[in-house]
């Protein structure tokens, strides 16, 4: 690791994050007592919960544009400030709503610290020191979610409820440390334009629904038409603008995105039920068990244990589920956590409560990485960084949005027929209905939205008179050695880039792909530098592909074209000195036409190398059908205007995505590639 001053960088950044993480639960864990202390109820304790959570949406998705047009330290530092100064307003708050107030400060504040941390260790960290930077920092966020309810249950015994929703002030040093970190810098101003009213509209619209949600249920009052109304106008006037203005906070051509549209919804609804369950916990275990101070830290802990141990096996289970199935997964978990506390809890003990809180932790901890996963798929380039923005606003404001109804309906007792036996009115009621958002979702995602996708049958397709594959993931099992060699050539150059990130990208031009990255990565690479990284990769690559095998159903597909005398080809975007393993792997009698990356100028997903293959084939593209494994594959075909035909035997793990990308028929393997008669 790299001493010059960043090793104490690195402390401060990983400290940060691990306060941003664990200041909500230990605010969480102070509700009982705030109540106590300002004679209220869980409705109103409940905002220095998911009010900080609100403000901390709007963060996330603020901060990045400040930081591009002044600097990544400055913004960092202005966001620590505001976490410092909101933390030690709430030590001091003599009434409930300045505590509120504080706490929506501390939000806001904290919002610019996951994000713009990861962006400076992108710029000051190099290579493996990078890898090992970016580590520590994942670390943190488990190590956060880990000590917040023990810290939270500690400083509640010691010191009282004003400690626990005030940690934020062990921050303030860092401003120091931040400061001096950009000595001898020159700051590199951007001129991406801030959509300042855009901002201030959402978040108006997001702490007037809020509130709306949260107060409507103990009655109508005039300030609660009044919250209504401004959240309304705000909600047309964030539309209206997205649709005037390019440059809008939320841009139109984000809210458009069909992929965007679908995730959107179930991370919202995921976070809702997570935030739902957790902001009434430790009401229930004061109220149900009567425990206080480390007491009711450790009835969390299973949950933040749970979570720390999922979030770094993301992909292991992605890579054995699928992205698809890991979101049913994790919305199945949050959906049955609040069950299990509703109906289990009081009447069988903390054990029981515990064991929900674990299942929501896992849930939470799988839920964000396939959605975000799927996001960056779908839109890439510098569009890229502002649909994740905007989508972690609505993540987040999901969370708000369940927190707010939940103590809502706990304050005021309401109990559907039949769920009031526990003795703690509201909280079953409360439960129930958080529960019902994502299991509804993991019930209906996924599902398929054609019948002919059913046992994967093939729609009427007429029989080709040529058939074009995708080489890697397609005939040949390249993937895994793509991945790595393209990971160990981002770290030679010092761009951060995660398996899942790279993933996605496989059969994508390789120039593109090292653009797309550096972009994400709040960088960017001329073409002769992404050229460079592409040969780089393809080097990597072939000292990573040593024994290369056929995928199952490749060689019998391609001897059922010859049998048949359909003429095919094998069209990839990789370069021509790749090649040689993976054709040799495939054990054929004689040498194929192959159209390799280097012949066109735009490699996939355009659609100038699967035209050039129709032309050397001497066929018309629509008379063609293209066979490959990624959406990049997809989107060419339907550019091309060919059928395209997707298979999962290879590194495609979302049978839906394909189809969305345009695959007129999903196939498990190529043995199940047949030619109509």
């Amino acid at each position: 690791m790299q001493t010059d001053g960043r090793t104490a960088l690195l402390a401060v950044l990983a400290t940060l994050v691990a306060i941003t993480v664990a200041t909500n639960t230990t605010a969480s864990l102070a509700q009982p007592q705030i109540a106590a202390a300002f004679d209220a109820g869980p409705a109103d304790t409940a905002w220095v919960v998911f009010g900080y959570s609100a403000t901390f949406a709007l963060g996330t998705a603020l901060w990045g544009g400040i930081a591009s047009r002044t600097g990544i330290i400055p913004a960092l530092v202005a966001g620590v400030a505001l976490l410092g100064i909101g933390s030690a307003a709430a030590a001091v708050a003599p009434s409930l709503e300045l505590v509120i107030g504080s706490r929506l400060v501390q939000g806001l504040g904290s919002g610019a610290i996951p994000t713009l941390s990861t962006a400076l260790i992108a710029g000051r960290f190099e290579g493996t020191d990078r890898a090992r930077a970016l580590g520590v920092i994942i670390a943190s966020v488990g190590g956060g979610q880990a000590l917040g309810p023990i810290m939270g249950g500690v400083l509640l015994e010691v010191g009282g409820w004003r400690p626990a929703v005030s940690i934020g002030v062990v921050a303030i040093p860092a401003v120091v440390v931040l400061a001096r970190s950009q000595r001898g810098r020159t700051t590199a101003v951007g001129h991406r334009r801030i959509d300042w009213i855009g901002a201030g509209l959402v978040g108006a619209l997001a702490l007037g629904l809020t509130f709306v949600l949260n107060r409507g249920p103990l009655g109508v009052s005039p300030a609660v038409v009044a919250a209504g109304i401004v959240a309304g106008a705000a909600g047309i006037a964030v539309l209206r603008r997205a649709a005037s203005h390019a440059d809008a906070f939320v841009p139109a051509d984000v809210l458009r995105n069909p992929v965007f549209r679908s995730v959107v919804p179930l991370g919202a609804v995921g976070l809702s039920a997570y935030l739902g369950t957790i902001v009434l916990v430790p009401i229930l275990g004061a109220r149900a068990y009567g425990l206080e101070g480390i007491a009711l830290g450790l009835l969390l802990l299973p949950m933040a244990l749970a979570a720390a141990i999922s979030s770094p096996n993301n992909a292991r289970v992605q890579a054995r589920l699928g992205p698809r199935n890991t979101t049913r997964l994790a919305l199945a978990l949050l959906g049955a956590a609040p069950l299990v506390v509703a109906f289990g809890a009081v009447p069988a003990g903390p054990a029981v409560l515990g064991l929900g809180l674990a299942a929501a932790g896992a849930g939470f901890g799988i839920l964000n990485a396939p959605l975000l996963s799927r996001l960056t798929h779908a839109i890439t380039g510098d569009r890229q960084p502002v649909a994740v923005g905007v989508y972690n606003l609505c993540f987040f404001f999901g969370g708000a949005v369940g927190a707010s109804v939940s103590s809502a309906i706990v304050q005021t007792g309401f109990d559907l027929p039949g769920f009031g036996a526990v003795g703690l009115p509201g909280f079953t009621t409360a439960l129930v209905l958080v529960a019902i958002g994502p299991l509804v979702a993991a019930v209906l995602v996924g599902e398929p939205r054609h019948a002919e996708l059913d046992g994967y049958a093939q729609p009427t397709m007429s029989r080709p008179d040529a058939v074009i594959f995708d080489l890697d993931g397609t005939l040949v099992d390249t993937v895994p050695a793509r991945i790595r060699a393209w990971d160990l050539v981002f770290a030679e150059v010092g761009i951060p880039a995660t398996h899942e990130q790279l993933a996605a990208l496989i059969g994508i031009d390789g120039r593109r792909l090292a653009r797309d990255v550096a972009i994400a990565a709040g960088g960017g690479l001329d073409e002769a530098g992404a050229e460079r990284i592409d040969v780089r990769a393809g080097e990597l690559f072939d000292a990573e592909n040593r024994e290369p095998r056929a995928l199952p159903g490749a060689p019998a597909a391609l001897r059922r074209m010859n049998t048949a005398g359909v003429r095919w080809a094998i069209a990839t975007s990789s370069r021509p000195e790749q090649l040689a393993a993976s054709i040799a792997a495939l054990e054929l009698d004689r040498e194929p036409r192959i159209v390799d990356g280097s012949r066109v100028e735009h490699a996939k997903p355009a659609p100038d190398l699967l035209l050039l293959a129709a032309r050397e084939l001497g066929v018309e593209p629509s008379r063609a059908w293209y066979v490959g494994d990624s959406t990049w594959d997809m989107r060419a075909a339907a550019a091309a205007g060919m059928t395209a035909v997707g298979i999962l035997a290879g590194a495609a793990l979302d049978a839906d995505a394909l189809r969305e990308a345009g695959a007129s028929v999903v196939l498990p393997t190529l043995d199940d590639l047949d030619l109509p008669a």
